[in-house]
């Protein structure tokens, strides 16, 4: 069933002209970057806080 999810993810990407990354599976390349993006909010995040009064805030 998985590989249905994956297709319909690949057709979309596709259609949107984004180009998926081929490296192999479980290189930490491909997430080096969202990675080091997500490290950034987990470090600049006040311990703790889990809400904002609006997106503007946040």
């Amino acid at each position: 069933m998985g590989w249905i999810t994956s297709r319909a993810f690949a057709d979309a990407c596709r259609q949107a002209g984004i180009r998926q990354s081929m490296n192999a599976i479980g290189s930490s390349a491909d997430n080096a970057l969202a990675e080091s993006f997500n490290s950034t909010f987990k470090r600049e995040t006040p311990q703790g806080r889990k809400r904002w009064s609006s997106e503007r805030k946040a």
